[in-house]
């Protein structure tokens, strides 16, 4: 088995960058947080060497965000707006 079996939860886009969690048991996940498609579909590399388990995961999801959860975990992806750039008061008095 190599390290980069992981069986995928999801991918999802967020502003431009993709989020993709890998499931490798009810409590251990894996995030890669990336621009480049190629940079997620090579899984989760080294140092992961767990079995690949998604049962248990359930996904919820609307247009806010998506939720994962396992009989340990819940992870929680919003989907926030791109950020802005911050105003004259903002650049010189941080809120």
């Amino acid at each position: 088995m190599s390290p980069a079996a992981a069986q995928s939860l999801a991918t999802v886009e967020r502003n431009g960058g993709l989020v993709s969690l890998e499931a490798c048991g009810p409590n251990i996940v894996h995030v890669t947080i990336a621009l480049d498609k190629k940079e997620v579909d090579q899984g989760s590399g080294y140092g992961i060497i767990a079995r690949p388990d998604t049962a248990g995961w359930t996904r919820r999801g609307d247009a806010a965000r998506d939720v994962f959860t396992s009989s340990a975990l819940q992870v929680t992806l919003d989907a926030q707006p791109w950020p802005k750039s911050p105003t004259q008061m903002e650049r010189h008095f941080v809120p």
